[in-house]
């Protein structure tokens, strides 16, 4: 076989480029017309291959006025290569005008003869790691916020100092000048009984009154200089005390200041917003009491301990809020000291990490109730092949397909684990792509569920519009159905019809799933779509990951449309969605 066997055609290379992951398109012309963009760059662009031969400007007018258009003509007719890294580009997704960032690279290809014929154009959405690191920022920003209350503070109280030892030097001149007033007495007294008996006496004497006066003159003259330079650093004070209050009161990081005998002479408005507890209730009670049980020995000691050593501390704590919850808080708190170094308290400063902690908790549930469902199948799929290996020499036409039923039924519900966490995978790195058609939603309902039909306990009964017709992904459509039609079958299995309808309401398609089962309890509605979520009903706990509900209505956002659900109690509930026509 001869080298030339390798090479593949211009269609082999489409179609390779069309199955990258990495987005990619190709353009001609210093109007940089879209010749291919493969399925990874469409979902960038929030586009179908309907952009194919337009020109970039007239697939996404938004980008007129970013710098794109114009790095296209450049390397068109300059023949050169363009990237960027952590890049912002704005453009309309789901509708909405939103800013994203790339890594991305606008590269010339050219002939033998040097002369651009296309353009190869490869980008990277690293939104999420630009998000972080910017967030990252903030928090450094924060922290440096903080570090700056700090040091302001400390120049507070170098300024007090200050402050103190003008007025003591102001006291020292006041007693100088009485002082010198004593001595003026005096020695016009003794002057005048002098000029009795002399005139040349008188005449000294009045040298030594214009000296004296000369002196009193420059005492004043001292004073009035020193009163200013204290109504200056008075002034100087207050700026700086109304500089920290007006940083601390715009920050939502709960702040407060210790004095060095541990009382409490500072809370910020984050703390009155959070406690419910009025700025004197704050300093009279402080925050100890709002501590939970749990946490409020532990958090105290850590507290004191520092302020023993004077050192910093820090720890994770439980405090009441207003509405009588408990939420987490990260505190940290550095201690002050004056120019002279003397202690002067603390500043202390507190992050609420609630939502975090609730994370890290639904994790930790989660990792738990996958590993019980996934044990479940596995086990009796282990059983079924360990007996089917110990009889596959001697087994009765009987019991071996049994045997397979049972391992393929465990299979299944297997695969149906695994795929429910890829699909949650892919949701959250958001690669859950669409591959859009038209198709009639009747059809696609009439065709789904297969399995509820051929279990024969519940009726799928058709209802609504039977022409009805939608752009959108069957596939992914039919997932969300069956999800649905899951739950109710899980969750009233008294239901023997479940009704599934469409219907157009305005400009979007109306697609639902209603049971005539038990209903929904109102304080269950507001978590159904959240990821991980289980609801159990009249004490019973149902098998499942928690993720069905939240990868449909992460496939009906990512279609423009909403989900929801209408229930009541003893009556049954209806879980619908929307998808625009």
């Amino acid at each position: 076989m001869s080298n030339t066997d390798y090479f593949i055609t211009n269609e082999q290379i489409i179609e390779v480029l069309s199955l990258s992951k990495t987005a990619t398109a190709i353009h001609v012309s210093e109007d940089a017309i879209i010749q291919l963009a493969n399925e990874a760059m469409l979902n960038i662009w929030d586009k179908d291959s309907s952009v194919i031969g337009k020109s970039l400007e007239d697939a996404l007018p938004e980008l007129k006025g970013q710098p794109f258009i114009d790095m296209f003509k450049r390397v068109w007719n300059e023949g050169l290569t363009i990237s960027g890294t952590d890049t912002a580009a704005d453009l309309v997704v789901d509708g909405q005008l939103q800013t994203f960032y790339f890594d991305f690279e606008y590269r010339a290809i050219k002939d033998n003869k040097g002369k651009t014929y296309c353009i190869l154009h490869t980008a990277t959405d690293v939104t999420d790691r630009v998000v972080g690191k910017l967030a990252l920022e903030r928090a450094r920003e924060q922290q440096e916020a903080l570090s700056r209350e700090q040091a302001l503070n400390e120049e507070l109280a170098a300024a007090n100092e200050e402050l103190a030892a003008t007025n003591e030097e102001l006291q020292h001149s006041q007693l100088s000048l009485l002082e010198l007033n004593e001595t003026l007495e005096d020695r016009v007294t003794t002057r005048t009984l002098a000029l009795t008996y002399s005139e040349e006496a008188l005449q000294n004497a009045n040298h030594e009154l214009a000296a004296i006066n000369e002196e009193l003159a420059t005492t004043n003259e001292e004073l009035i200089e020193t009163q200013e330079s204290l109504q200056d650093m008075i002034i100087e004070l207050s700026e700086s005390e109304e500089r920290f209050r007006a940083m601390a009161e715009a920050t939502n990081v709960l702040i407060a200041v210790a004095d060095e005998t541990s009382n409490a002479i500072y809370f910020n408005n984050a703390w009155i917003e959070l406690t419910g507890r009025s700025i004197n209730d704050l300093l009279k009670f402080g925050w100890v009491d709002l501590i939970h049980p749990e946490d409020k020995d532990r958090f105290v000691n850590i507290f004191l301990s520092a302020f023993k050593q004077q050192v910093p501390f820090g720890g994770e704590f439980r405090v009441m809020d207003k509405n009588g919850d408990y939420r987490w808080l990260l505190a940290k708190g550095p201690p002050r000291f004056r120019p002279d170094g003397s202690f002067a308290g603390y500043i202390s400063s507190c992050v609420d990490i609630t939502e975090l902690k609730l994370e890290e908790q639904r994790k930790d549930d989660f990792i738990s109730i996958a590993s019980h469902e996934l044990k479940t199948p596995l086990t009796a799929l282990k059983a079924s092949l360990q007996l089917m290996d110990r009889v596959k020499e001697t087994a009765s036409p009987q019991i071996l397909p049994k045997l397979i039923v049972q391992s393929n039924r465990s299979m299944e519900k297997i695969t149906g684990l695994v795929e429910d966490l890829l699909n949650s995978s892919r949701t959250t790195e958001g690669q859950l792509h669409l591959n859009k058609s038209t198709f009639t939603i009747a059809e696609m309902l009439s065709g789904c569920c297969g399995h509820i039909r051929m279990a024969g306990k519940h009726d799928l009964v058709l209802q609504g519009d039977k022409k009805l017709q939608i752009f959108a992904d069957e596939h992914r459509i039919d997932q969300v159905i069956v999800n649905l039609v899951n739950n109710a079958v899980k969750y009233a299995p008294d239901s023997k019809e479940i009704f599934l309808a469409a219907e157009k309401v305005g400009d979007v398609a109306r697609i639902s799933v209603k049971d005539t089962g038990p209903g929904i309890t109102p304080d269950k509605i507001p978590h159904l779509f959240n990821r991980y979520y289980r609801a159990d009903y009249a004490g019973s706990q149902y098998s499942g990951l928690g993720l069905g509900l939240y990868i449909s209505a992460e496939i009906i956002k990512r279609h423009g449309g909403k989900i929801g659900v209408d229930t009541e109690l003893g009556k049954g509930s209806t879980f619908w969605f929307t998808i625009p026509l």
